[in-house]
This record gives C-alpha cells, sequence and structure tokens, in this order.
C-alpha cells in the first residue's frame, strides 16, 4: 500500500489529535497522554526522591518531554466536542487499556471524528509475533519462549524489596500490557464500535497525515520479536 493524502486533510481548519502519544508528539498535533512525565519534569526533588526509592519506573524517568504534551486519562472519556476532530491517532496504547475499557474508549474516538473522519490505530503484532515463536521454537530455538513471554509483557513488572509500598504509587509505573490484538481481532472491535473501511497498513503508509513521524518499533522488548501491527478506519456520516 502506497502512502496516500487523507481526505481530511483538505478541511480548514483541521484537528488532528495523537492520542497516548508518549516521547513522540506529532508536530502541529494535538498531543495528549496520561502520563505523569510531563509534571514530573517539572519537579526534580520529587523525581529524585522516587527514584532513589524505586518507585519511578525507568520511563517515567526524567527526559526531554515536550511542554505543549496535555495529560488526559482516555479512561475517564476524551475532552473534544462531537463531531470536531479530523484525525484520531493513538500507537502503543490500546494493548495497554484494561479490556472492558477498549469498547468506551473506541466509541469515544467514533464520538469526537466528523462524519468521514479516520482513526489510525497502532499495536503489537500478537498473531505475528507467534508465527514467529512457532517457526523458531520448530528450529530447536532454545529462547524463543523467553523471549516471546518478554515481548506479551502482560505482567506488572514490580520489585519489592523489605517493606517499601511499592503498590502504592502505581500510578507512576508505565501501564503493563493488558491484551494483545491480532489484525482480526482488532478490526472486530473496530467494526463493534461502529467504524467502517477498516484496513490493515504497514508502518508510515496509510491514509493518516504525517506519518513521517510514526515511530517504526512500538515499544518491542525482545529483538525477535518487532513486530507492529496498524489499522485505519473511518467514521461512517449520519
Amino acid at each position: 500500500m502506497t502512502t496516500q493524502v487523507s481526505e481530511v486533510e483538505t478541511h480548514k481548519p483541521v484537528r488532528r489529535v495523537n492520542l497516548g502519544c508518549g516521547l513522540n508528539p506529532f508536530p502541529g498535533w494535538e498531543n495528549v497522554d496520561r502520563s505523569l512525565g510531563p509534571w514530573l519534569a517539572r519537579h526534580r526533588v520529587l523525581t529524585s526522591v522516587l527514584k532513589r526509592t524505586q518507585l519511578l519506573s525507568p520511563y517515567q524517568q526524567p527526559v526531554s518531554w515536550d511542554p505543549t504534551i496535555r495529560r488526559v486519562d482516555v479512561l475517564e472519556g476524551l475532552p473534544w466536542p462531537d463531531r470536531s476532530v479530523d484525525v484520531v491517532y493513538s500507537a502503543n496504547m490500546l494493548h495497554r487499556l484494561p479490556r472492558a475499557a477498549v469498547g468506551p474508549f473506541l466509541s469515544e474516538c467514533l464520538r469526537v471524528l466528523k462524519d468521514g473522519g479516520l482513526l489510525r490505530i497502532g499495536v503489537p503484532d500478537l498473531g505475528a509475533a507467534a508465527r514467529a515463536y512457532v517457526e523458531q521454537s520448530d528450529r530447536g530455538n532454545e529462547t524463543a519462549a523467553d523471549g516471546f513471554m518478554r515481548w506479551l509483557d502482560l505482567a506488572p513488572r514490580l520489585r519489592r524489596a523489605g517493606r517499601r509500598p511499592y503498590g502504592v504509587l502505581l500510578v507512576l509505573r508505565r501501564r503493563p500490557r493488558q491484551w494483545m490484538y491480532d489484525f482480526p481481532s482488532l478490526k472486530a472491535a473496530l467494526d463493534k464500535a461502529g467504524f467502517e473501511q477498516v484496513v490493515q497498513c504497514p508502518t508510515r503508509q496509510g491514509r493518516c497525515p504525517d506519518l513521517e513521524h510514526e515511530a517504526p518499533d512500538l515499544g518491542a522488548t525482545a529483538e525477535q520479536f518487532t513486530f507492529n501491527l496498524f489499522a485505519e478506519a473511518i467514521r461512517p456520516a449520519g
């Protein structure tokens, strides 16, 4: 599939929203993330204390957070009016939501999109990783299972030492993967939410604008399983 210019780019003014942008905000977009990283970056003393007590994950340690990133928890809904957004982009986030929250989240995306608006979702590709695991295992690769389980990353990695209250500030830790998707299951979720024209797209290709900023790797945790899955869908008119 070759990169195309989306019809939504002809609308003026254009409102583009990047949900769960993390450290990859798109220039000229409304970039939001639930992370406390931008706030912590402005409170160095507190950050230092949390780091020393290991209550702060490496992901949340001081980094160059863009000051324009807005803190939004998508589990509480999206802060835009109905039919007010042209493009919604979200990569490396959907699989970190509780499975029961995915339907309401996609319904919120549908709500804020204009008729004909575009949604692009990016997640790690469970199907591709599973096929690679089976292939490597069949070849006798003794590290295949370990690598696949690290890639799944389905459990929080909270260390405990002594009596430190490691569960108290779980909100400061990066949200672990809650569920994994292949294209059929992702398409089914989008169909159920009311989207149409659901198609699978390669990395940095599709109707979504500004894909040159798309990260090539969605946070893979093992080199042998670096598989991305992108899907685009349209909000129908009416």
